[in-house]
């Protein structure tokens, strides 16, 4: 255990990660072509939208997603790394372990757990027509 709660791939990276993935993302108001929801959300790419047959029920799409996480690790990775060499020491602490487990767990569980019902398809492969991009 207290091999974990010294990795600094937890107790910095993924929750840094998740953070950003969370808070930082761009609401983009569409005309679907072909039925569909006329909001996507998820910065760079667009990741979920509203499903239109219920309040509160989400359809995901896989491969933005796993890009954007992508997109945000290399993005902390290279935060981190620019500041460990400009001389900042990242410690790692047991407590800070696992206040950073608990936080990446929150970020998860709200993701997959609040949502009434999520439904998850590879790719959004409805084609549909930008109106209007903000970031949220």
């Amino acid at each position: 255990m207290k091999k974990v709660l010294s990795n600094k791939f937890l107790l910095y990276h993924l929750p840094l990660t998740l953070i950003l993935f969370s808070f930082f993302t761009m609401e983009k108001s569409v005309i679907p072509f072909d039925g569909g929801s006329d909001r996507l959300y998820g910065f760079p790419f667009s990741y979920k939208t509203g499903n239109l047959g219920c309040t509160g029920c989400y359809e995901v799409y896989i491969a933005p997603m796993t890009i954007d996480l992508l997109i945000y690790f290399v993005v902390i990775a290279i935060i981190l790394k620019s500041l460990e060499k400009s001389g900042l020491k990242l410690r790692t602490h047991w407590a800070v372990g696992l206040a950073s487990l608990a936080i990446s767990s929150l970020f998860i569980y709200f993701f997959f757990a609040v949502p009434d019902s999520l439904s998850y398809r590879f790719y959004n492969d409805t084609p549909y027509k930008t109106i209007s991009k903000k970031l949220i």
